[in-house]
């Protein structure tokens, strides 16, 4: 109004202006683009995408996630030799990935598990575990490495400790460790953890605040992992009430199992690695909920009114969700 302008006219004469000045701009050189497509930060962004799907639902969220996880495994991967690669330009670099790609991949693998009920993603998780313990692991000291031995362009070999804006690799393999043996059955995982996390004791004990995320490894292991195992067809309605109980709070040191009886790979998956799960199933045709803690499981239940009431019950260190 103080120009004399109408609110119309002063939004044309604005956008006319930026209009010439995006055009003069862009007669510039244009800044440099990063544009890698980098392994570790894509295993954040599928924990992230994963974790927004269990809360909100949004089916956006598990497709992005889902679609990361086939990029990857299509062209930063190689299967012959079980290995991840660093990063994509314009194609896979030739840069072998270092621990914290193979700890925030495996990471996201375990969130999108819970997500999405692919066996599959558990399945490569364990393997990737495997080849991060051969490739990275201080058997002497404990704890891993940043770069795999033999690296011709290092002086010295690091670990990593502090968990800044990305949390270390050792903080976040020591919580795939624990969620792996509790996930698998491979419980000399837990040993490793334990190592990993007795290896930056004094950090621990000096600086908590500048390791949270190793501090959330020490929890799991002191806590114990709480087991909520769903016996039910995968998008049935009655396992998806199930489900959206569990997703509608937060519940610390949990690990989701969908024992899914449309399914008789995930099936045998899990009664293969994991005993207590042998005689689980659906009670009357309906999708069943078990609660476990220290192999000691809950009465079954088939209502997400039931369920909310095992999950309300104190845990073991008297923590209820």
């Amino acid at each position: 109004a103080k120009c004399g302008l109408t609110h119309d006219q002063a939004g044309w004469k604005l956008g006319s202006a930026s209009s010439v000045l995006f055009n003069v701009r862009e007669k510039r050189p244009h800044p440099h683009l990063d544009d890698n497509i980098i392994t570790a930060w894509n295993g954040l962004m599928i924990s992230g995408f994963a974790k927004g799907y269990q809360v909100l639902g949004d089916e956006r969220y598990l497709q992005a996630a889902t679609r990361a996880v086939d990029f990857i495994r299509t062209n930063l991967y190689k299967p012959d030799e079980g290995t991840l690669i660093r990063n994509y330009r314009q194609g896979p670099s030739n840069i072998e990935a270092f621990a914290e790609d193979y700890a925030m991949l495996i990471a996201g693998l375990l969130d999108l598990y819970e997500a999405s009920f692919d066996v599959g993603l558990v399945d490569w998780a364990l393997k990737l575990q495997l080849k991060q313990n051969e490739l990275f692991h201080d058997s002497a000291g404990g704890g891993y490495f940043s770069a795999k031995a033999g690296a011709s362009d290092l002086l010295l070999r690091m670990k990593e400790e502090y968990d800044g804006a990305e949390p270390s690799p050792n903080s976040v393999s020591a919580c795939n460790l624990l969620r792996l043996a509790e996930l698998t059955g491979h419980h000399e995982f837990e040993k490793l953890a334990v190592g990993t996390v007795r290896a930056f004791g004094a950090m621990v004990n000096r600086a908590p605040a500048a390791v949270p995320q190793m501090i959330v490894a020490l929890d799991l292991f002191l806590r114990k992992t709480r087991h909520i195992i769903i016996a039910g067809a995968k998008k049935a309605d009655d396992t998806e009430r199930l489900l959206r109980e569990i997703n509608a709070r937060f519940i610390p040191n949990k690990l989701v199992i969908l024992l899914d009886y449309a399914d008789p790979n995930a099936i045998g998956f899990f009664q293969e690695k994991l005993e207590i799960t042998r005689d689980m199933g659906p009670i009357g045709g309906k999708a069943t909920a078990f609660v476990c803690q220290d192999f000691t499981c809950s009465l079954p239940v088939t209502t997400p009114e039931q369920l909310r009431g095992l999950l309300q019950k104190p845990d073991r260190r008297g923590g209820a969700a």
